[in-house]
């Protein structure tokens, strides 16, 4: 009787798997505002369970499982792509990512299989680490109005109207700063969030063609 069982597991967390990376992805320019901490991004949420799920699909069914969890989601991730109307070079990047992030951090995974659980589980998910030295570098950004006092070429600043993460209301100490050190400077919003070149990549590219035009 454990052999069904044990069969039936890794499908179950497969599903969950590729489900999580689509969540993960189709929200990742959401947030929740949270005392002290700031904003958190929903996407982090779904992309803890990836990390967790795909570790216990290589537990429980091996290489073979977790090879075909990184195709299942690959799979369902460039379908709803498609679906939503997303170019094709996004389509591509994204693809791109998954498979040698999915794949590199298995590949640690299972080099340490040896190891304790906790450390497996470390080493292997670099992803995470990356997510968090990215939060700490923009939490701790500083000394952003000497830079732009320092800068000599003219400045392009793209908001979006919609971004919560960065909202336009916090680059206007940088917009003073640029007017009053003599820059040349351009300030366009954009009906988007955080994540301008994907939400509205035509319109992005527009906006820098227009500045670089003499």
């Amino acid at each position: 009787m454990s052999t069904p069982s044990k069969a039936a597991l890794p499908l179950l967390l497969i599903a969950l798997y590729a489900l999580s990376i689509l969540l993960a992805n189709l929200t990742l320019n959401t947030f929740i505002p949270l005392p002290v901490y700031g904003l958190l991004s929903v996407g982090t949420i779904f992309f803890a369970a990836v990390f967790t799920l795909r570790d216990r699909i290589h537990r429980a069914g091996g290489l073979n499982a977790v090879y075909i969890a990184i195709a299942a989601a690959l799979i369902v991730n460039t379908v709803v792509a498609l679906l939503t109307g997303t170019p094709w070079r996004f389509v591509g990047a994204s693809f791109l990512a998954i498979l040698a992030g999915e794949l590199a951090d298995t590949a640690v995974y299972q080099r340490l299989m040896g190891r304790s659980w906790w450390t497996r589980v470390l080493a292997s998910n670099a992803a995470v680490n990356v997510f968090h030295c990215g939060f700490v570098a923009c939490d701790r950004y500083a000394q952003g109005e000497e830079a732009m006092a320092a800068l000599t070429c003219p400045v392009l600043m793209v908001l979006g109207d919609e971004d919560q993460m960065t909202q336009p209301k916090a680059a206007q100490t940088l917009i003073a700063q640029a007017r009053a050190s003599g820059k040349t400077l351009q300030v366009m919003r954009l009906p988007v969030g955080h994540h301008q070149m994907s939400e509205a990549p035509e319109a992005t590219l527009q906006a820098l063609r227009a500045f670089l035009q003499p």
